[in-house]
Formats: C-alpha cells, sequence, structure tokens
C-alpha cells in the first residue's frame, strides 16, 4: 500500500484524446475539499462517484488512503449518502 494515490490516464476514443482522472484519486480529492470548505456538494459528488463505479472500485486501497489522510469521518457521511 506504500504506492502513491492513481490520478489520471490517457484515453483515445473517436473524438480524440482526453485526461481522464482515476475516480479513486477524485474521491480523496473532494473529501479533502469537503474538510477544507465543509461543503455538503462534495459529499454529494462523492456519492454519485461511489454510485456510478459500483463493485469496480478498489475500496480497500482508497480506504488505506482514506485513513492515512484522517478523512474517515467524511468518507463515512458521503458512504451513507450512496446507500
Amino acid at each position: 500500500m506504500d504506492a502513491a494515490l492513481p490520478n489520471r490516464s490517457d484515453s483515445t476514443a473517436m473524438t480524440g484524446r482526453a485526461t481522464l482522472s482515476d475516480p479513486l484519486a477524485v474521491i480523496v480529492a473532494k473529501l479533502e475539499w469537503a474538510r477544507a470548505g465543509e461543503s455538503e456538494r462534495q459529499l454529494r459528488d462523492v456519492a454519485g462517484i461511489l454510485a456510478a463505479s459500483g463493485p469496480d472500485l478498489e475500496r480497500d486501497y482508497l480506504e488505506h488512503w482514506i485513513g492515512a489522510l484522517g478523512l474517515e469521518t467524511l468518507w463515512a457521511r458521503a458512504r451513507s449518502a450512496a446507500d
């Protein structure tokens, strides 16, 4: 679990090239923004990402970083909003 949190990847589609943010990095960033600004919108966004990602999300890896960054309370609130 010492590897860095994934950030983004490049994708090529019929419309051209795009840079996509990794859902894990977006979740962590949004939880950090929620902590800094007490923003419910960020938590709703995380809940939406959870709903869209379903079982494909690497939760063990994500929760490692959430714990390391002290975001557990916000994570729990976002998860309960997703249920």
